[in-house]
């Protein structure tokens, strides 16, 4: 990602800009073109967007998709991929299984954890 003068934002309408290793998160008023603009700072890499948050993924990173409650990466990921990605999304269950990283929906507090199965979630 290209370097910028500190205290700076990238493009107007960001609020907040968290760094996770090699990922970054963008929130605050952010639409389609700043999606654009910020896909063309950072060639090469996967830029996706979810409601007013952008976020540039894990170098490895080779798709994404957004689901109603849950977010999928599939790429060629190291264990510093994974706690990137959960680090930018506190509250929120994340799971590896080989070239695929799962960014599960919160369990409300309270609720009941045992699955059909009889073990925890």
């Amino acid at each position: 990602m290209p370097a910028r003068p500190t205290g700076t934002a990238w493009l107007t309408g960001i609020r907040e800009e968290d760094r996770h290793h090699t990922l970054v998160r963008f929130a605050g008023e952010l639409d389609d073109a700043a999606l654009a603009d910020i896909r063309a700072l950072c060639p090469g890499r996967h830029v996706s967007r979810c409601g007013s948050e952008i976020v540039v993924w894990p170098l490895g990173t080779t798709w994404v998709s957004h689901g109603p409650r849950s977010t999928v990466l599939r790429g060629s990921f190291d264990e510093r991929d994974v706690q990137a990605v959960l680090a930018a999304h506190p509250g929120r269950l994340v799971s590896r299984d080989g070239d695929l990283i799962t960014v599960w929906p919160a369990i409300p507090a309270g609720a009941d954890t045992q699955t059909s199965q009889g073990g925890t979630r």
